[in-house]
């Protein structure tokens, strides 16, 4: 197969016929020669019978449609290469098709390649496309694909001993180069192929996905390469204003033809938050559009989510003490433990190493932590304050929510986002922390 993909040959071209036979004719009679003429000519009416199939587009004064029924694909070429080209059909079954510069084709075997098209299971494009350059995929869905393809190896004759023709010929062939890219442009199918069904929150058809392909390939919306742009238009069209909105968290990285990301819009961090699924359904490789396969507004939940991320205190050997999570999360045996009573609650007190950290007890004897307090700096927060650290570090650690508390002590307190009753208490002296402590408000 690769072969047939890196190489040009013909496997039978007009002077291998020439040769078989003049050999005829050195050896028989005139009735030879003749029955040789004829049966020389029936040949060659019936390579290019079955070779090149190619209708001209009348309507179109300035291409040449050529038509491929067996691979199903079509594409129009410029007027200007009429007589100086042929299309090698020679391994069509293969779902291989060169166009060659036909002087130089047929001079030098295995030369004057200028484009070809292939046909690739879905599975194998991308492999292909890693292996070898100069490709364009220019139709694809989830069982096949064509690509268009040119030469990466010399196809000119510019040997030691070329002759003056050749440099013509080679000539020849670099203005015939140029028009490549707008023979890719007018690539389609002669018949529609029976699409699979492909759900995407933009409501888009196969066919219109397909479509918008094709008019980004010929430099129409850029933008649609750029998957960052695709959400943010996606998301203006939900009327919502993303000027101040910026991508949280990737999965995915914008390879291998789909993503997973978070976008957050607002002011402040978490203030609308979205997820959002993109993929590539066409054209996997950075030429491919983004298609947003799926859009959620996942705002309250993420709120919470981040709230327990930030409510907790970590530990140098990676030990959490998390607030609101049961005590049996905490990977560590306590020094001791004192249970109390009052005003119909139950709680625990523990003692861990350089930590104390107080439970409530549920009516089915769970236990949630409630507060959490530490003098050490053997711990820190999410954002990498420990005791020991400047009020600078904190002010810079924790720009926003964050508030000089009303007490006799200095303290500095943090509500995630002003929305509830969950903070992180920061006690400095002379502008130094001191002592970290947090709690859940209502129940503390």
């Amino acid at each position: 197969m690769l072969e047939k993909m890196f190489t040009t040959k013909m496997s039978m071209d007009k002077k291998k016929l020439q040769h078989r036979f003049s050999k005829i004719r050195s050896k028989n009679s005139k009735t030879a020669k003749l029955i040789a003429l004829v049966l020389f000519a029936l040949i060659i009416v019936s390579i290019i019978g079955v070779s090149v199939y190619i209708a001209v587009d009348k309507s179109k004064d300035d291409t040449i449609l050529y038509k491929n029924e067996a691979m199903n694909f079509q594409i129009e070429i410029p007027t200007s290469w009429y007589g100086m080209y042929i299309a090698d059909e020679t391994q069509v079954d293969d779902n291989y098709i060169a166009f060659k510069h036909k002087r130089i084709a047929e001079k030098h075997n295995g030369m004057g390649t200028l484009l070809y098209v292939m046909m690739l299971p879905d599975s194998e494009i991308d492999e292909y496309l890693n292996m070898v350059g100069n490709q364009t995929v220019m139709w694809r869905n989830q069982e096949y694909g064509y690509i268009l393809g040119r030469p990466t190896d010399v196809q000119v004759p510019i040997f030691a001993d070329s002759d003056e023709e050749d440099v013509v010929l080679a000539e020849e062939y670099q203005k015939l180069y140029k028009d490549i890219s707008i023979i890719e442009s007018t690539f389609s199918l002669i018949k529609d192929v029976d699409a699979p069904v492909i759900t995407n929150a933009e409501n888009m058809s196969y066919a219109q996905i397909r479509d918008l392909q094709r008019q980004v390939n010929n430099g129409h919306f850029p933008w649609r390469l750029d998957y960052e742009q695709v959400v943010q238009s996606f998301l203006s069209s939900k009327g919502i204003d993303v000027e101040s909105g910026r991508i949280t968290e990737l999965a995915g990285g914008g390879s291998a033809g789909g993503i997973s990301l978070t976008y957050t819009v607002g002011e402040k961090e978490y203030t609308q938050i979205y997820s959002v699924e993109l993929f590539q359904p066409i054209d996997k490789t950075e030429s491919g559009i983004w298609i947003v396969r799926a859009f959620n507004d996942i705002t309250a939940d993420t709120i919470g989510r981040v709230r327990n991320k930030e409510l907790l205190l970590l530990s140098k050997d990676n030990i959490q003490f998390k607030l609101n999570a049961d005590v049996s999360t905490i990977d560590k045996e306590p020094i001791s433990e004192q249970e109390g009573r009052g005003d119909g609650f139950r709680w625990i007190d523990y003692s861990y190493e350089d930590v104390l950290v107080t439970a409530l007890i549920g009516d089915d004897n769970s236990t949630r932590i409630i507060n959490i307090s530490t003098t050490s700096n053997n711990y820190k927060t999410p954002r990498n304050i420990k005791v020991g650290d400047t009020l600078q570090k904190l002010q810079e650690n924790y720009p926003e929510d964050l508030t000089k508390a009303l007490s006799d002590e200095v303290c500095y307190v943090y509500v995630p986002q002003s929305i509830g009753v969950n903070r992180i208490y920061f006690y400095l002296e002379k502008n130094i922390i001191t002592k970290i402590v947090i709690e859940n408000g209502i129940d503390g």
